[in-house]
């Protein structure tokens, strides 16, 4: 695959996911508030430990969906091979998620009653919802294998096409759900129908796509299986570490606090993730694009990573501002005065994520090249700095969510940068110019933001956001208007 092609599909999919994030950002801010009313503090926050038996299910992945994308972008025109890395990755993700669910079945009621310290009234509810996540979510596990195969070719917006359509299902029926029946029994329901429809495109697609994929346990082979355990096992560790920030944090919270703190935290954590997927969504194609080019192509690899880093960096930075500025208000107006809470956890959480994500496209190019231990090795650092700082936290107890993610994604983005220059020595994406002005009007901004009253507010940051697009444009770190132009040419121009 030449380097046009490959340009040309990573802006298609980065086309498509925008289109993604830009629908499920407003949707967001329309169903949170839906269904918190619909089911009223304490009930919400029983549904936010779906979230629980997402993350353990993540961690059975074993990194095998990564492994897959890895392995099958680099044996393109090794069909008989991709099938066989299919196979192992399809029928391992079938045992694990039927075990799952048979756990969550079983050991639903001692997990809610011992674990998450739920009160009586409320545990056949807190049970419910462990359960049926594990078969909905079962469904999305089960589709990974294909998702795979479709993003090695290159296809991601094939993918984000189909998570878009999840979308739609899932907030349509959510909707129609919560009028019938307001309660966790309808939405479990759609959990479980939105991810079957999941399931069954991406199946669809591989069967016209690429028909000499196919389910067969004979083509299971003890030499691809090798192959992905061995890359996979840094994946895995990464992703186990990656999925227990949220539960441990929301058990910590439980056992610290109450319900309602629960619910906070979920709504800012949900938040937080939908608004950073607006900028991480056109970056999910650096990973399989490392794989692909990395080995000896890394030349091209720094044409597709410069203007995603640039990308991050000339949006990020305004939005932390923004978030610090007006976060207040916009809560208030969002979800009423009546959860003061969130606002006053959102700018620390979402300046946390932006950090992490910053770095992102440098951590997936090191993880793509096949340098997958440092994934367990940072991640495993990440999770233990949040968890001191949470537990050794002794200020106002709403700081201390925001803190520990700080503490734990600074050291992130901080280790990506420094690994990034010994893994590509040759690759400068950034310069010290460019960050120069990057930071010059943010610098400003912030030293009259103090004195500045709340009305006048919104004029300086205007005016910031203006100087901000100059000097981004100006230091050549990102021309949205040019990128715009190369990437409709890019996805319209014929081959």
């Amino acid at each position: 695959m030449n380097l046009l092609d490959l340009k040309r599909r990573f802006a298609a999919g980065s086309l498509t996911g925008l289109a993604r994030v830009a629908l499920a950002i407003p949707l967001y801010f329309i169903l949170t508030p839906y269904v918190l009313h619909a089911l009223g503090t304490e009930r919400f926050g029983l549904w936010a430990f779906g979230t629980l038996v997402i993350s353990v299910m993540t961690l059975t992945d074993f990194g095998f969906k990564n492994a897959l994308v890895y392995y099958v972008a680099r044996n393109l025109e090794d069909t008989a091979r991709i099938n066989r890395y299919f196979n192992v990755a399809f029928l391992l993700f079938v045992a694990m998620t039927m075990l799952v669910f048979a756990i969550a079945y079983a050991a639903g009621p001692l997990i809610v009653r011992e674990l998450l310290n739920v009160k009586i009234e409320l545990r056949d509810e807190a049970a419910f919802v462990l359960w049926v996540t594990a078969l909905g979510f079962g469904l999305r596990f089960v589709a990974l294998p294909f998702q795979a195969v479709v993003e090695a070719h290159q296809r991601h917006a094939v993918s984000q096409a189909i998570l878009l359509l999840w979308l739609v299902v899932n907030f349509v029926g959510t909707l129609i759900a919560l009028n019938i029946r307001p309660d966790i029994y309808a939405l479990g329901a759609i959990s479980i129908l939105s991810n079957l429809v999941v399931l069954a495109a991406f199946i669809t697609y591989t069967k016209i796509q690429f028909r000499f994929l196919g389910v067969d346990p004979r083509r299971v082979s003890a030499s691809e299986a090798k192959d992905m355990v061995i890359y996979g096992g840094g994946i895995h560790a990464a992703t186990l570490l990656i999925a227990s920030r949220e539960p441990v944090l929301k058990v910590l919270i439980a056992r610290t606090q109450d319900l309602a703190g629960v619910a906070t935290f979920e709504i800012v954590f949900r938040l937080c993730t939908q608004l950073v997927s607006f900028v991480a969504t056109p970056l999910l194609g650096t990973f399989s694009a490392a794989a692909l080019l990395a080995r000896d192509r890394t030349d091209e690899l720094g044409h597709v990573l410069r203007p995603m880093l640039g990308f991050c960096l000339a949006t990020f930075v305004p939005a932390i501002l923004f978030f610090a500025s007006f976060s207040e208000s916009l809560v208030s107006l969002w979800l009423g005065p009546d959860f003061p809470q969130v606002s006053a956890m959102l700018p620390g959480a979402f300046t946390a994520f932006s950090v992490y994500y910053t770095t992102e496209v440098l951590y997936k190019s090191i993880e793509g090249s096949g340098w997958s231990v440092y994934s367990a090795l940072v991640q495993s650092i990440v999770l233990s700095l949040m968890v001191g700082t949470f537990l050794a936290w002794d200020g106002p107890a709403g700081a201390a969510v925001p803190a520990a993610l700080l503490s734990g994604f600074v050291f992130f983005s901080l280790s990506n940068v420094a690994v990034f220059r010994v893994r590509f020595p040759t690759l400068r994406l950034v310069t010290s110019a460019q960050l120069g002005w990057l930071l010059a009007p943010a610098c400003a901004y912030l030293l009259v933001l103090r004195w500045l009253p709340p009305a006048v507010l919104p004029v300086a940051f205007f005016v910031y956001s203006i100087l901000h697009i100059v000097c981004v444009r100006r230091a050549n770190l990102f021309d949205v208007f040019n990128v715009a132009r190369r990437v409709v040419k890019m996805v319209t121009v014929k081959q």
